[in-house]
């Protein structure tokens, strides 16, 4: 999943990535994707579904 969501974004900006900004890039754009980011606003916690 991190390929999907973070690598292609971070290997091609020519740029360098600490552990702690690519755990936080993923965590951000996981919210994005999964539309739960009004949540984590209001809320200050991830819901945590199983699919279906």
């Amino acid at each position: 999943m991190n390929d999907l969501l973070v690598s292609d974004r971070q290997k091609h900006q020519g740029m360098s990535w600490s552990e702690r900004g690519s755990i936080a890039l993923a965590a951000l754009e996981a919210l994005k994707r999964n539309n739960e980011y009004q949540h984590w606003f209001e809320y200050h916690e991830i819901e945590l579904k199983q699919a279906a």
